[in-house]
């Protein structure tokens, strides 16, 4: 209260005890008792001139609102993303997904002649040059953007927050489109979808002569009433490749549905008292993840009583064992969860399992890695019709299950996809001679294996100023090195661009003018963000 004028130094605690904590809190001063400066507040502080043409807007001193004049004409130094409008007549694309606001795009394939609209789907400022990443500006302003009667050149979009040059390190969509082109043919363009009005043929395209051509035949056993008969013993081939969905059927099994279930249907013969496992697979080169039911009764009023839907990836099979069902006609249906492809079917026929069946052997189990999988591998056990593999994180979180069926099977592999990076993970196997009912042996062993991750160092730690630091990646992607305070702010930016893997990459940070304390390495990747502390101690 009442000031004497002097500077003050206020020091910020937790509490009356002088508590300490190292965290962000946010510290305000305000002259309570003073008055304003202006009558809209104090010479400095932030207004609205009403001016869309300007940014930063202060009250002067002369209480007057005013800002800085946007003046355009940005140029940006690093370069992400391209488009090649050849041939794309008037479609819209995408140039990223994800385009900094520090950025300029490359755009090649350019008619001369045309209208060209750029735009930044989150908004900003667009600076569009021609001839080179430095030329002359034929275009800019808030997004979107026109170049009227294009010349022909390339075209370099250079991305900003606004007129005055404004930046921003996060991800926004950009896209380019030629709005006056026209399409390739009279009824569209090269590639789009088209029907040629054959019945037996799906998939049909628009050819480069504006024909409608290239459809696929459609199965033979497309339909129930179609289907092809199978018998015990016996591996049929066949294929999922331009068929259809069958309408009015539930496409739902172990919590998952397909909104592409294009399906062909196989039938047999049961007489009421053997067992039957139908088993379908994707054919070597395959890699659709198969989907199975199973129907009693006929076309015109069918029953479901079985289905799998139980493979951990693509490539997958998917069997169900019929434990002596009536004597009848069964129909199996078959489709892809996503896109579709070659498989086989087999229908194995017997009699007796037994319960309990035996374990894996232990000392079988491997683990390797293989590319950005791992592959799984155990010794198969004799009367095995397929093994169930587990899989989970070290920590406990989620199990993933798979069933891979097959006499021999004794190995999958593990996708890379599915895993975090730097992360423990665990699987374990068992093997049985019947999926429903389900007869196995128990499970083996946990085995654990660790994904690699992205990496930091620097030296020295503590530094009188200088350092060196060191970063490696595991993936090939988008990455940053920076430096921040503990207070979070950015201190330096020593590294934007993209970062390939098995390379080792080495940057000197100069902090000598930084004052002593504890400072921050920050690594982000497309998929992981890395902390390295160090001190500055001069």
């Amino acid at each position: 209260s009442a000031a004497s004028g002097a500077d003050l130094y206020p020091h910020w605690n937790v509490n009356d005890s002088c508590e300490q904590a190292a965290t962000c809190v946010e510290t305000q001063v305000q002259c309570t008792t003073c008055a304003t400066e202006c009558p809209d507040g104090n010479i400095g502080d932030a207004c609205d001139d009403g001016d869309e043409n300007t940014v930063g807007d202060v009250i002067g001193e002369d209480c007057v609102c005013a800002g800085q004049p946007l003046t355009g004409d940005c140029l940006n130094e690093s370069s992400f993303g391209s488009a090649d409008l050849s041939g794309a007549a008037n479609a819209l694309i995408t140039i990223s997904t994800c385009s900094f606001q520090t950025e300029y795009s490359t755009i090649t394939g350019v008619s001369a002649g045309e209208d060209i609209e750029f735009a930044i789907v989150e908004g900003g400022y667009i600076t569009v040059r021609t001839d080179s990443v430095n030329g002359a500006v034929v275009a800019q302003g808030t997004s979107p953007v026109t170049v009227s009667g294009a010349s022909g050149a390339d075209l370099y979009a250079h991305w900003n927050t606004d007129g005055a040059c404004g930046t921003a390190s996060n991800c926004v969509t950009t896209t380019v489109q030629c709005t006056t082109c026209g399409t390739d043919c009279p009824d569209g363009n090269i590639g789009d979808p088209c029907d040629d009005g054959d019945p037996l043929t799906s998939g049909e395209t628009i050819q480069e002569d504006c024909s409608c051509a290239g459809g696929i035949v459609v199965p033979a056993n497309d339909n129930c009433d179609g289907a092809t008969d199978i018998a015990c013993g016996t591996t049929t081939a066949g294929t999922t490749v331009g068929a259809s969905a069958t309408e009015g059927l539930n496409n739902l099994c172990n919590g998952f549905a397909s909104t592409t279930p294009e399906d062909v249907w196989y039938a047999f013969q049961a007489n009421g008292s053997d067992n039957y496992t139908v088993t379908v697979l994707a054919a070597e080169g395959s890699l659709i993840d198969g989907v199975l039911f199973i129907y009693s009764g006929d076309c015109g009023s069918l029953t479901e009583i079985a289905c799998s839907d139980t493979g951990l990836s693509a490539g997958s099979g998917e069997g169900i064992t019929l434990e002596a069902p009536a004597a009848g006609t069964y129909y199996v249906r078959t489709f892809a969860y996503f896109d579709a492809g070659d498989i086989t079917v087999s229908l194995d026929c017997e009699s007796g399992c037994a319960d309990p069946f035996p374990a894996v052997d232990e000392e079988s189990l491997s683990t390797t890695l293989v590319g950005n999988a791992y592959l799984v591998e155990w010794d198969a056990v004799e009367g095995q019709i397929g093994c169930q593999l587990q899989l989970r994180s070290v920590a406990g979180e989620g199990i993933a299950k798979t069933t891979i069926l097959g006499e021999d099977v004794s190995s999958t592999e593990i996708p890379g996809y599915l895993l975090d990076f730097s992360t423990e993970y665990e699987w374990r196997v068992r093997c049985g001679c019947s999926v429903d009912p389900l007869v196995a042996g128990p499970y083996s062993s946990w085995q654990q294996f660790t994904t690699p991750g992205s990496a930091i160092s620097s030296l020295p730690n503590p530094t009188e100023g200088q350092s060196n630091v060191t970063f490696t990646v595991v993936e090939e992607g988008y990455t940053t090195l920076e430096v921040f305070d503990m207070s979070g702010r950015l201190v330096d930016a020593i590294f934007t661009g993209v970062a390939q893997p098995n390379n080792e990459y080495r940057f000197e940070f100069d902090g000598s003018a930084l004052p002593n304390g504890v400072y921050i390495y920050r690594l982000t990747t497309e998929n992981e963000v890395i902390n390295d502390k160090f001190m500055i101690a001069k």
